[in-house]
C-alpha cells in the first residue's frame, strides 16, 4: 500500500496507522484492589456508628451541660451531627 521515494522514505499517500499491527489488549479488572476498597467503605460507617453508645456518657463526664441531664441529648446531637 505504501510507496517509497528514491531515498527510501514513505510517501504521503501511505496510511499513518497500520491496521494489522494494532490490536487492543484487554486490561484485567483489579479485583483485589476493588475488594479492599469495598471493605474500607464498609468499615467507615461502622466506625461512625460506634460513637452512639458512648457519646451521652462522654458529655456527662466532661460536664458540658453543667449538670443539666436534660441538655445531654441536645449536645450529643450537635456532636454527632458535626462528626458525620
Amino acid at each position: 500500500m505504501s510507496t517509497f521515494d528514491v531515498q527510501g522514505f514513505e510517501m504521503e499517500t501511505s496510511p499513518l496507522l497500520h491496521e494489522a499491527t494494532q490490536t487492543k489488549q484487554k486490561t484485567p479488572l483489579p479485583k483485589l484492589q476493588i475488594g479492599i476498597l469495598m471493605l474500607v467503605q464498609m468499615a467507615e460507617p461502622i466506625a461512625c456508628m460506634s460513637i452512639y453508645p458512648c457519646i451521652n456518657q462522654l458529655i456527662r463526664e466532661l460536664d458540658v451541660t453543667g449538670g443539666n441531664d436534660a441538655a445531654v441529648g441536645y449536645y450529643a446531637g450537635i456532636i454527632v451531627g458535626h462528626v458525620i
